[in-house]
């Protein structure tokens, strides 16, 4: 396992390099310009652990700001204990055979990036799948506030279909849901079935399932039109 860049900082843009067995344990991924990002790599049996992605001191400021993986693949690595609420996932990153324990997801952005057959264990998750695909990835842990999406605004991607993702391990709490999803595709939490944790959550939405809340409240017609108007406002 090469150390090179354990517990160390990495201030420049990362493109177009191969990245074969590393240990980035305790790497501080942090730019000065304003390219934020890592473009067109490849990472393969890497070790990402506490690794810090997105800290900005672009003119003397610290903070936390979008770290852009883009274009880039991620095969057979591990990460735990990643804060990956910076990260914008996308323009055609892969992440084959990945292992995310203890991750925080909270908030992250998915466009154009393929999740294959990754485990998440344990990890903090509360996001919109946005215009990624998720396959034959298991889930282990508490989800809540979590939408998986079949149909994404660019119809050049593949669908979403969450075939083979298997949920057996995961405890679904408020307001898990699946739209457009055939639920035939992924595997329920153990002894559970989808039509007893699944109710449609919108009226004027079908495709729309949840686990909702515990008192299973249904939007109205009327309430998800303002919902809609005012997240087009937002855009």
């Amino acid at each position: 396992m090469n150390d090179q860049y354990k517990n160390s900082v990495v201030e420049e843009p990362i493109e177009e390099t191969i990245f074969r067995s590393y240990d980035f344990t305790n790497t501080v991924f942090t730019y000065r310009s304003l390219e934020k990002q890592i473009n067109n790599a490849e990472f393969a049996t890497c070790i990402f652990n506490k690794t810090t992605f997105g800290l900005d001191s672009f003119n003397g400021n610290i903070r936390y700001s979008t770290q852009r993986f883009w274009r880039s693949r991620f095969t057979d690595c591990k990460f735990t204990g990643v804060d990956m609420r910076s990260i914008f996932w996308g323009h055609g990153s892969v992440v084959q055979n990945c292992t995310f324990l203890r991750c925080d997801f909270r908030v992250g952005t998915f466009s154009n990036v393929d999740f294959l057959s990754c485990v998440f264990e344990k990890c903090k998750c509360r996001f919109d799948s946005g215009e990624a695909l998720f396959e034959d990835c298991h889930f282990i842990g508490k989800l809540s506030d979590v939408t998986f999406n079949l149909c994404h605004n660019n119809k050049d991607l593949r669908p979403n279909t969450m075939k083979g993702v298997d949920f057996s391990r995961a405890i679904l709490g408020d307001y898990v849901s699946f739209e457009g999803i055939d639920m035939n595709n992924c595997i329920p939490p153990n002894g559970q079935t989808w039509d007893d944790l699944l109710y449609q959550f919108e009226e004027a939405n079908p495709k729309l399932l949840s686990t909702g809340n515990k008192e299973k409240t249904v939007i109205s017609a009327n309430a998800s039109k303002w919902i809609e108007e005012k997240k087009q406002k937002r855009s």
